[in-house]
Parts: structure tokens; C-alpha cells; sequence
């Protein structure tokens, strides 16, 4: 971190080649280099943060080299294209939308002028398929990318051309040249662009030389990828220039944070539901009405405070998976029914765990909504990284999840949930509520200002069911855990 962020300071691109994306491969690494490989999503989310890009291949990095050496950085994802063919123009089409960049509808006056120069009229669509029209007048091509960089809404201008490997492509020559010119005067980024990959020559490598201030990418897919990438790079960079923000109550979250070293101290690792939502509410996190009895009397006292319905959960080493083990009681409506169910729970945690029902749990029974999760983990490699996405049993099935390294803000916090399909049940999926993704938000800073005051006490941190309904954000269920020694 510290190398890349002084390398960043300095105005250099870093990219990366990470061994051990797969299980196999972090076997290599760690046989290799003797030291731990990190799971890539934590590697990714720290990478984010230094300003360093990661890349998938060899021939990913040569481009985003070639890329980050000759054009200055795009303002954003907008693509605009002059190609020589509509085969390129499809493969171009197909190469953005897999690498998440757009070509945007091209502004009238923009048509107009291409249309004049291609002499088709107001015709005009972005990628252009210019064909020879463009090729047999410098005028027209001139026209073209003056047209191209005037439209808002592009912010690169790729050209399809390759550069000749031996003498006698003059055209080709002539071209390059004028983009070379071009590009050294203007703003916008522009790169050249080649159908398929190919080697250079002693005559291509020259030609190259001289157009200090235009990438030749090669292939579609390479070059679209080195670009995102770069975009990507400078997004997140914004994100993590924000500043950090909390609203916890000072002395609530001096309180949290001496009970969580006491408990260090006294070698406790895990800190159980109760005790950890407490904490996390101190920090600011959404949690349901809760108490916590010792007896049947006391959970029937809580649960007249809080107000039926209510949900019973046992509480007791051994009960690492409360529902499996019958330890999860809901929809309690009343205290008939809380009584039987006190009795129930009490045999259910007796033959889970062999031993008598130490309290209960008598909490809210919280509305209905989007169950999911936000959480902090510490990588061997990379150190605390946050996660936000779908929660509850989607979790473990559907890996819906993104990820962002420490520290946290609220910028941050937005992008990790818009990176998720769960954005889209939060926004209002098929008819569904739109929700206010604001509570999840705070529930992650919670998390950020907690990893802040004791980060290096922190093994893990989760909230797993996060509900987010339209009354607000709960957190259903929560675990701390501490780290050993």
C-alpha cells in the first residue's frame, strides 16, 4: 500500500500480475513465494484504494502498458469509434457491453457534421463504420474526429487502424500522423485499435516511436478491457478520496470498544449475538428491540415492553447455527404461545448442545423485506476488508457479494451495494418497493468506525440478516469475533 501510494503521488500507473486467483494457484504461490496468498477479492478491494490495476493475463497488462504510456486517463466510460468495417463495428459493439463500457447515442450537431464529411446525411450512429469514404479524403477524416471529440458523451476516440509492418502502406502513414498531431492537441484521449492481435517488425516499431501521444491497442476485446480498467481505476480512487463519516455517540462507543479488549484480554474469541449487536449498536448500527432474559419470567417481562409479535432465540455456547439446532423461534403472538415456546426451545438447545438453556434472546419481530448482509473479515494478506450484498440463505448460494477495503465512507459503502444484483430488489425489482439503501449504508460505517477504534482486536465482523424493509434497516442476527493472542 504504501509503495503504491507514494508511486501514485508521484504520477505513475502501477499494474498488477496476482498469482493465486484459483485454489490451485494460490498453491503455487504459497509453495513458491513461501507467504500467504489473500483471496482476490480482498486484494482487489485494497487494490482499488492505492490505485493500482490489476491485470487478468500477460496480454492484458502489455495493453494496459501501452495504454496508461500514450493517452492521458478518460473522464469516463463513453466510447466513441471510427471503424473500417461493420464486422469490426459489431465486435467493438460486443467487446463494451461485456467490458461494461457504453457507446453513447452521439448528439445531433455530432451526426450532422459526420454525416457531411461521410457525405450520408445525419445517418450517423457511434461506433462509425467509416469505410474508404473517410480513407479518400484527410478532409473528411479530419472532420471525423473533430466531430467525434466534440461530442460530449464520448470520452475516448478509438480508430481502427494497425500499424504497417513494412514500407509502402502510405495511407496508413498518413493517418497515423494526423492522429498523432490531433491527439497531442486535444483533451480526450485517443487510441488506435486492430482487428487481431499481431507481432511488430523493425519498420512498425519506428512508425510507433512517432506517435508518442496514441496507444496502438490490439484486438477488441484487449483493448476495451485495458480501458475499463483504467476508468474503473480512477472511479474508485474518487471513492476512496472521500472523507469518513460518523454519527456514533462518543462515550457509547468508548464503552463498546473497552468491552471488546476486556474480552480480548480474557481470551474470549466469539462474542455471541447479544453482546455483539450491542457493540455494534453503540457504533451506530441498525438493530431490533431486544432483551435478553435469564428465565422464562424475564423473557415474558420483555416481551410485554416490546410488544408481540416476538422472535425467541437461545443464547449459549454451542449455538453457532441457532436455526439448525431448533433455536429460532418467530411470530410469537402472544404470551400463551411464548410460554410453549420458551418450554420448546429450552429441550431443543438441550439436545443440541447437552446443556440446559443458559437465556434467551426475546427480540422485535421485524417486517418483512430484502434479507442482506454486510460484514468485515481480516485477510491474511490484505488486512480488513468490508463485504455488503445478499444476505440470509442466499448468501453461501449465490456469492452476491462486493467488496472494499479500509477505511470505509459512505461513497464507498453506495458503491459496494450498487456493484451487487441486490441493488436491483433494493431499486424495486419486477414491481417491487423501491427501499431506501440508506440504513445498509449506516449499517456499514458502523462497521467502518468499529474497525477504526479496534481493527487490530477484529477477526470478523457480521451481520447476517441484514433486513432492509421499508420502516428502516435490522439487523436480525450479528457475531463478533476477536482475533486469538
Amino acid at each position: 500500500r504504501t509503495a503504491c501510494l507514494a508511486a501514485q503521488a508521484a504520477g505513475k500507473s502501477i499494474i498488477v500480475l496476482k498469482l493465486g486467483s484459483s485454489e490451485a494457484g494460490r498453491s503455487a504461490a504459497m509453495a513458491h513465494t513461501g507467504a500467504l496468498a489473500g483471496a482476490l477479492e480482498a486484494f482487489d478491494a485494497l487494490a482499488a484504494d492505492c490505485g493500482a490495476i490489476r491485470a487478468d493475463t500477460l496480454d492484458d497488462a502489455v495493453e494496459l502498458a501501452e495504454y496508461l504510456v500514450h493517452a492521458r486517463s478518460p473522464r469516463g466510460p463513453g466510447i466513441g469509434a471510427i471503424t473500417l468495417s461493420g464486422a469490426f463495428r459489431g465486435l467493438l459493439l460486443d467487446a463494451g457491453a461485456r467490458c461494461g463500457l457504453s457507446f453513447p447515442q452521439l448528439e445531433m450537431d455530432t451526426t450532422e457534421s459526420l454525416g457531411r464529411a461521410l457525405g450520408v446525411g445525419s445517418h450517423v450512429s457511434n461506433p462509425v463504420d467509416g469505410g474508404f469514404s473517410i480513407l479518400t479524403s484527410e478532409a473528411a477524416y479530419r472532420a471525423c474526429l473533430e466531430a467525434m471529440n466534440a461530442d460530449p458523451g464520448v470520452d475516448v476516440l478509438l480508430i481502427q487502424e494497425a500499424l504497417p509492418r513494412a514500407a509502402g502502406s502510405q495511407r496508413a502513414e498518413k493517418y497515423i500522423r494526423i492522429v498523432e498531431d490531433y491527439a497531442a492537441e486535444i483533451d480526450k484521449p485517443v487510441a488506435f485499435v486492430t482487428l487481431a492481435t499481431h507481432g511488430q517488425t523493425d519498420h512498425s516499431r519506428s512508425l510507433r516511436a512517432g506517435a508518442p501521444h496514441v496507444p496502438f491497442l490490439q484486438e477488441a476485446n484487449k483493448a476495451l478491457r485495458a480501458i475499463q480498467r483504467v476508468v474503473e481505476r480512477d472511479r474508485r480512487l474518487r471513492l476512496a478520496a472521500a472523507p469518513v463519516e460518523s454519527s456514533a455517540d462518543i462515550i457509547a462507543r468508548a464503552q463498546a470498544r473497552d468491552a471488546i479488549r476486556q474480552s480480548r484480554r480474557a481470551g474470549t474469541i466469539g462474542l455471541g449475538e447479544w453482546r455483539s449487536k450491542k457493540i455494534l449498536e453503540a457504533y451506530g448500527a441498525p438493530v431490533v428491540r431486544e432483551v435478553f432474559a435469564t428465565g422464562l419470567e424475564d423473557a415474558v417481562k420483555g416481551a410485554s415492553q416490546i410488544g408481540y409479535p416476538v422472535v425467541l432465540k437461545g443464547e449459549g455456547a454451542g449455538l453457532q447455527h441457532k436455526t439448525e439446532a431448533g433455536a429460532v423461534i418467530l411470530a410469537i403472538p402472544d404470551e400463551e404461545a411464548l410460554r410453549a415456546a420458551w418450554a420448546r426451545l429450552a429441550e431443543n438447545v438441550r439436545k443440541a448442545t447437552g446443556a440446559s438453556i443458559a437465556g434467551a434472546i426475546v427480540a422485535q419481530q421485524a417486517p418483512d423485506g430484502i434479507e442482506l448482509v454486510v460484514g468485515l473479515h481480516r485477510d491474511p494478506e490484505c488486512g480488513l476488508t468490508f463485504m455488503a450484498g445478499a444476505g440470509g440463505v442466499m448468501l453461501e448460494l449465490v456469492k452476491d457479494v462486493a467488496f472494499a477495503a479500509a477505511p470505509l465512507n459512505r461513497e464507498k459503502a453506495r458503491d459496494m451495494l450498487a456493484r451487487t444484483r441486490a441493488a436491483q430488489l433494493i431499486s424495486g425489482f419486477r414491481g417491487g418497493p423501491s427501499l431506501d439503501a440508506r440504513p445498509v449504508e449506516d449499517a456499514l460505517l458502523a462497521l467502518g468506525a468499529l474497525a477504526a477504534d479496534v481493527g487490530d482486536d477484529l477477526e470478523s465482523v457480521e451481520i447476517n440478516p441484514l433486513r432492509l424493509t421499508p420502516k428502516g434497516a435490522f439487523a436480525l442476527d450479528a457475531l463478533i469475533v476477536l482475533r486469538r493472542g
